[in-house]
């Protein structure tokens, strides 16, 4: 089968990372895979060395206009000609990307809309559309934070979700989400967990490091990989750390892997609660794993997800998870009974400080963790995920 795959760009994330095991996936299925990334971000991106050399890669908006979009995007708040300069372009690009993929997709077998690029041509009128083959839309965060969508949210997603071929939901609790909102016909919905390849995060936990993140990962420290940005709550996981120094004096520093948008405004929190020694905001990391190997726990805040990849690499690396329980995902990894994972309702601080202090203080405890956290992790393997994607493509064929 030949399929296109659609992402919005190549950064450093949770997301991007299960794309790069999907197309490791689809090759060794014997698939021709090609990728289309909407916008170029100058190639910055130690992903790009671990894609399959035989793919091809494609760009919709080269370096210069991503460049120029993100500026205008910063600025749109501005003043008003900055806001109705960045409708327009919006509007322009809209039009463009479309009669982009109208000569992009008629070569293929299977198109694969893997981060909603596909969202605002699927709500057009039927006859703007390009005519494409078949189309899986993938959905990597929940819906709303909300268990119940807004009757403007059920349209949306009806509008978008019911002209795609396949809907794919990563873990349960979306799936359920998805079939209580959204009147989509039961054979349309599927459920893939996020793979992980297992050997891969093994082997590059295991590789040296530079002298500054060898330093660094000599002394305890607590850990947390994500992009900076508010929906993975990273304020309030600085809060519960200032109070588990304050109140219970550890040891231990608290590492933040990952950018964003928030970077100066969590560095302004962390320098005015005077923990500008202890919390660290370490940026991007071409390789993660050794901080995911060596932390003590992974540490995770986020008030919503899909599925989320930290988790489940940390617990590769055997490290314990104690995460708060947002809508979807967490507890799919965790066990609702907290089985291989300190599960904590959101925002409750003190349960979580408590939880933590208790790990940190019980050896026995920290270590069934560690050994059930390896355990479920295997339960993600690429190997496993991959025979249920054959299933699947096999029933989307035309």
């Amino acid at each position: 089968m030949k399929i296109l795959i659609l992402h919005k760009w190549l950064i450093t994330g949770g997301i991007e990372r299960v794309l790069i095991d999907y197309l490791h996936i689809f090759t060794q299925l014997g698939h021709q895979v090609d990728l289309s990334l909407k916008y170029d971000f100058n190639n910055q991106c130690a992903l790009l060395e671990q894609i399959p050399q035989h793919i091809k890669i494609d760009y919709f908006a080269n370096a210069q206009q991503t460049a120029a979009k993100e500026w205008k995007k910063q600025h749109r708040k501005d003043n008003l000609a900055n806001r109705i300069a960045y409708e327009w372009q919006r509007i322009i690009e809209q039009k463009n990307y479309r009669d982009y993929l109208a000569s992009r997709v008629v070569n293929y077998n299977l198109v694969i809309d893997f981060s909603d690029c596909l969202d605002d041509i699927m709500r057009m009128p039927k006859f703007l559309q390009p005519h494409f083959p078949p189309t899986l839309r993938w959905v990597h965060l929940a819906l709303s934070k909300e268990p119940i969508l807004s009757n403007k949210q059920k349209r949306r997603f009806t509008a978008i979700f019911s002209q795609h071929t396949g809907v794919v939901a990563i873990c349960d609790a979306m799936r359920q989400q998805i079939q209580e909102n959204i009147d989509l016909p039961e054979h349309k919905l599927f459920c893939l967990h996020n793979p992980i390849a297992l050997d891969n995060i093994q082997k590059q936990a295991a590789l040296p490091v530079s002298n500054t993140h060898q330093a660094l990962l000599q002394q305890p420290f607590l850990f947390q990989a994500a992009r900076l940005e508010s929906v993975k709550n990273l304020f309030e996981l600085i809060d519960i750390y200032a109070a588990l120094k304050s109140n219970h004096s550890i040891q231990h520093k608290l590492y933040i892997a990952g950018d964003g948008s928030l970077k100066n405004e969590l560095q302004h929190k962390i320098d005015s609660l005077n923990l500008s020694q202890d919390c660290l905001l370490l940026g991007n990391l071409d390789n993660p794993y050794p901080f995911f190997k060596a932390a003590t726990l992974f540490l995770h805040t986020s008030t919503r997800e899909g599925l989320p990849t930290v988790l489940l690499e940390s617990m590769a690396c055997g490290t314990p998870v104690v995460a708060m329980n947002c809508p979807t995902g967490v507890a799919d990894i965790l066990g609702k009974q907290s089985e291989y994972g300190k599960l904590i309702p959101m925002h409750n601080q003190q349960m979580f400080q408590e939880t933590v202090i208790s790990l940190l203080n019980d050896a026995e405890q920290l270590a069934q963790y560690q050994q059930k956290a390896t355990q479920r992790a295997a339960d993600f393997s690429a190997e496993q995920i991959s025979q249920n994607v054959q299933s699947i493509l096999e029933m989307l064929k035309p």
